[in-house]
């Protein structure tokens, strides 16, 4: 469905064309109507496309592909998708999947652009950018606390699901991580690019631009502090768990010795030849204590060698 909206700027107007779950018929129309190129509108409705900046020479089309964070429910986890600004004359079209998991994108997208009166096409763009670069912070945020409460919860006990709670969260960093410097390197190009060869951004412009980039490079530097936190903390979390099971191996080995100890005295007597207190009637009990104390004392002895603790 091609959704077209005229939006009033400080100098004049623009027409906002959003694009919701893009079909073949819709991809006919904006490519005969408003000539936009078949590449272009392959870059946006991918799923997986990369960040990119992109020129059209011929038909003088521009194009910007950002990722853009959101919470995976099937994953359980954050992920990327990347969201399309083709830029044509006065003319700015974006592309947007009615997604239960993407609602939260679409709901900024259509505030951003309609909740005030910006200078120019351009101003605009860039102002619906840093509300997304926004969110990463948020989701960091997020992770950051989720990290925190596996640390609380793994001092008291081991669990498998803090395991793959914090198994989540290293996904989720590696996605950001790869999408923020995507990110970076697309806004370069843009602003090297458009900036020098096709438009000269205006001073509004490019300040927000550079409020863009500056968001940027903030939650790279967020993302990879805590990357790194989480690494230590799992390497951390496998000692502690190897500590557990060498315990566990430990009190298992000794288990079974104090076991045996019983078995060979009982194994001992039990034999058909002469024994100590065979013709006692509480010749048992001898051995029971006998049996006792030995085991009393290779406990101790352990104990005194640190094999215990």
């Amino acid at each position: 469905m091609i959704n077209r909206n005229i939006i009033q700027l400080e100098n004049g107007n623009m027409e906002w064309v959003n694009t919701v779950n893009i079909t073949a018929e819709n991809k006919k129309v904006l490519n005969e109507k408003d000539k936009l190129s078949t590449e272009f509108l392959e870059y946006a409705t991918d799923a997986d496309e990369s960040p990119r900046s992109e020129y059209d020479d011929l038909n003088r089309i521009k194009l910007l592909c950002f990722d853009v964070p959101y919470y995976d429910r099937i994953m359980e986890s954050l992920a990327t998708v990347p969201l399309v600004f083709i830029i044509r004359e006065n003319t700015l079209y974006t592309f947007i999947e009615k997604n239960e998991d993407y609602e939260y994108l679409n709901s900024l997208l259509e505030n951003t652009v309609t909740e005030k009166v910006y200078d120019s096409m351009y101003h605009l763009l860039f102002s619906v950018v840093y509300k997304f670069c926004l969110i990463y912070h948020d989701k960091l945020k997020v992770i950051n606390k989720e990290r925190a409460d596996i640390k609380k919860s793994f001092r008291k006990s081991v669990k498998n699901t803090d395991i793959y709670k914090l198994l989540n969260i290293e996904q989720g960093l590696t996605y950001l991580s790869t999408s923020l410097k995507a990110n970076r390197l697309a806004l370069n190009t843009l602003k090297r690019h458009w900036n020098v060869n096709i438009k000269k951004l205006s001073e509004v412009e490019e300040e927000k631009l550079e409020d863009v980039m500056i968001e940027i490079d903030q939650a790279m530097e967020m993302t990879e502090i805590i990357t790194t936190i989480a690494e230590k903390e799992k390497t951390t979390y496998s000692t502690v768990i190897d500590n557990n099971l060498n315990t566990t191996m430990k009190f298992l080995t000794v288990f079974t010795i104090l076991l045996e100890i019983p078995s060979m005295i009982f194994g001992f007597f039990g034999i058909n030849t002469n024994v100590p207190f065979q013709n006692m009637k509480d010749g048992w009990i001898y051995v029971v204590l006998i049996t006792g104390i030995i085991c009393t004392m290779f406990t101790l002895g352990l104990w005194k060698k640190r094999f215990l603790k």
